[in-house]
């Protein structure tokens, strides 16, 4: 390998690329800073040319598509330290946003091209090599960043900013990674994504079609704000990312590859509840441990988030719960079956815990609910589900009294400390909640049939409260920004997910994790809005995705006819 990076080629190719991000990263800086001077052109071109220099580095982060969302938020905030309205940053920086996809746009077919010559190569250079010794490492870094991304997506950030606070997560560079290989990969074979769904990417293309109205409705009634620009519409490419990282997983891991995910979700989720008990005994021991006083919400910075992480595994488990039951490790039944079993009933007690220790009152309604149906539809023999409920008990009775007990006696610790338990609301929240529904519905009334705006009411929510706040229903919200048009198309993208599927049989997981996805996010989006829940659309794509089965005949195909 080391050899052959000394090649001419390969030199060539090194100089291309640094010739081609040298000009292009002069021209972002040229064309910030220019547009910089020509706002405030008592700045020093010094001064302008650095803060040129931060917009430019944040829209080059791997966590946005081509810079939108991040290079606004950056723009804002670098002119904001030189006076530059943030209304007039903002403006610049997506003028020269459109222009930078513009400029991608019409060297795309060149690149498209170039790419189709080098497919064809690599064809022609493994005639009568093992199809196996093909996609070898395409099938590493397939594993690699969907199991990456299964483990990241339990890790949020809030970032504080002068419009509000964003929300960013640690797989949402993976989620755009893969939503980056799936377009480019659909345009080169001219193939769309498969799914178990039939006119699935037609549903998607709705829900697109609605953001981009609704956004661009919510431009002419208040203007382009961040929330609305960054948060929602280009949060939407970010959930699109990760439904496909589903499609990735299929195609180069199989169904095995898809219940590696899906196990792996649970165990991170399993973790995480432990490590923020632990957390949080350890400093009400007063252990010199700085652990979390407020809420029980892992790592996901709202406990309603935490506890929908929680019900979205939950799914997964149960939806495995009949292949637990009757296969083993090596065989079916025996020693290894038996502790197959053990293992899922513990699993499953952490996450009912966790549904308990979150204190969410939706979540551990939604749980139960999900119980419920899980067992009017025989997921769980009455064995493994009394198992797990004892299970979950005993974990909560050790964390909530137990071992705070166990820790006053032996240690002496200071009296009257937070422990692992999280408090339920109180009725300043309750009261809050229902006051964003009925404004809610005072907007859609307003506009019933395409609503206010995205964005409109996080917009005049300060009117009515302390801040900025969103309003706490998905229905309500797609209702009152949307309209019944926009709500329309969510209901009937949801119902083409559910109405097909139950015709596969009871024993398909994919399709009854869609079925028990859809349901939890039904009954959970009443009193909360969870549209924007990338755990949500990235199971959604581990159950609906299918391998790309005709482009790998295609490939055979092209092979075949070179050899012959």
């Amino acid at each position: 390998m080391l050899g052959k990076l000394w090649s001419w080629r390969v030199w060539q190719g090194l100089v291309e690329l640094l010739v081609i991000t040298g000009v292009a990263q002069v021209v972002v800086l040229g064309a910030f800073t220019l547009a910089g001077l020509s706002l405030a052109p008592q700045v020093g071109w010094v001064d302008m040319l650095a803060a040129a220099a931060i917009i430019s580095f944040a829209a080059s982060l791997p966590i946005s598509v081509n810079g939108w969302g991040v290079r606004e938020v950056a723009a804002v905030f670098a002119f904001g330290q030189l006076g530059i309205p943030s209304s007039s940053a903002l403006a610049v920086s997506i003028l020269i946003g459109l222009c930078s996809s513009a400029v991608i746009l019409a060297a795309y077919p060149m690149f498209i091209n170039r790419r189709r010559e080098g497919y064809r190569a690599v064809l022609d250079s493994n005639i009568g090599k093992p199809r196996a010794k093909l996609f070898h490492l395409e099938k590493i870094g397939a594993w690699g960043l969907s199991v990456g991304t299964a483990v990241l997506v339990f890790f949020q950030m809030h970032v504080a900013l002068p419009e509000g606070v964003l929300n960013l997560n640690l797989a949402d560079g993976l989620a755009l990674i893969a939503l980056a290989a799936v377009v480019t990969h659909s345009i080169a074979t001219r193939q769309f994504p498969v799914w178990r769904v039939p006119g699935l990417n037609f549903g998607l293309a709705a829900l697109s079609l609605m953001l981009l109205l609704g956004f661009w409705n919510g431009v002419l009634a208040i203007g382009v704000t961040q929330w609305a620009l960054a948060g929602r519409l280009m949060g939407w490419l970010v959930l699109l990312g990760y439904l496909s990282v589903g499609l990735i997983a299929a195609t180069y891991l199989g169904r095995h590859g898809l219940r590696q995910v899906a196990e792996t979700m649970v165990v991170t989720v399993v973790v995480v509840v432990l490590i923020t008990a632990i957390i949080r005994l350890l400093a009400y021991a007063d252990w010199g441990v700085d652990g979390p006083i407020g809420n029980f919400e892992g790592f996901a910075g709202n406990r309603n988030a935490f506890a929908l992480q929680l019900l979205v595994c939950l799914v997964l488990l149960i939806a495995y719960a009949d292949h637990y039951r009757t296969v083993a490790l090596y065989g079916v039944g025996g020693q290894i079956g038996a502790t197959r079993q053990l293992m899922f009933a513990l699993f499953l007690g952490v996450i009912l815990a966790g549904l308990v220790f979150s204190a969410s009152r939706a979540g551990i309604i939604t749980g139960l609910l999900l119980l419920a149906g899980a067992g009017a539809l025989g997921f769980m023999n009455n064995r493994m589900f009394l198992v797990s409920l004892l299970a979950g008990s005993l974990i909560w009775f050790a964390f909530t009294w137990f071992l705070p007990w166990l820790v006053e006696v032996v240690f002496d610790s200071a009296p009257g400390r937070m422990a692992v338990q999280s408090l339920f609301s109180n009725e300043a929240s309750n009261i809050e909640r229902w006051e964003t529904i009925r404004h809610g519905m005072e907007m859609w009334r307003n506009s019933p049939l395409i609503g206010g705006g995205l964005g409109a009411f996080i917009e005049g929510s300060s009117q009515w409260f302390d801040e900025p706040i969103v309003i706490h229903s998905t229905p309500v919200w797609l209702l009152a920004e949307f309209g019944l048009l926009g709500a329309g198309v969510v209901a009937a993208f949801f119902a083409r997910i559910i109405l097909p599927l139950p015709k596969r049989g009871r024993g398909a997981f994919p399709s009854w994790v869609a079925i028990l996805l859809v349901g939890v996010f039904g009954v959970f989006s009443l009193v909360h809005e969870v549209f924007y829940q990338r755990i949500f659309w990235l199971a959604l794509g581990v159950a609906l995705a299918l391998p790309y089965r005709r482009a790998e005949t295609h490939a055979r195909r092209e092979i075949n006819h070179a050899t012959s």
